[in-house]
């Protein structure tokens, strides 16, 4: 019976200790929010997180960019040599047209 009562006592002196570090956590989380610490921490947070992820991706691009550089130095694009060519032919074409427009209305 004592080891009843004394089990009952220290469940019920666990239970209130349990109540209490709830009370104490929820009025210091209010104290928090209302102090603006809660807030700051989280605004800290972000920060560093996102600073890291941006300094990450300015690392990437410029070794991308330098990448690409060398790529370039290294072959010259085989596409702006066949624009010239093509913008060359277009224009042979359109001068022997406007050539032979010519003579056929000097014809006439």
């Amino acid at each position: 019976m004592i080891e009843k009562v004394k089990t009952n006592i220290i469940g019920f002196l666990d239970g209130a200790k349990q109540i209490s570090n709830n009370a104490i956590a929820n009025i210091s989380d209010k104290i928090n929010a209302y102090s603006g610490k809660d807030v700051t921490q989280k605004v800290e947070e972000f920060t560093e997180v996102f600073s890291d992820i941006l300094i990450g991706m300015d690392k990437e691009l410029t070794a991308l960019k330098s990448e690409i550089k060398r790529l370039k130095d290294k072959n010259p694009s085989p596409t702006e040599g066949n624009s010239l060519k093509a913008f060359l032919a277009v224009s042979s074409v359109i001068n022997l047209l406007l050539l032979l427009l010519l003579v056929f209305n000097y014809a006439l």
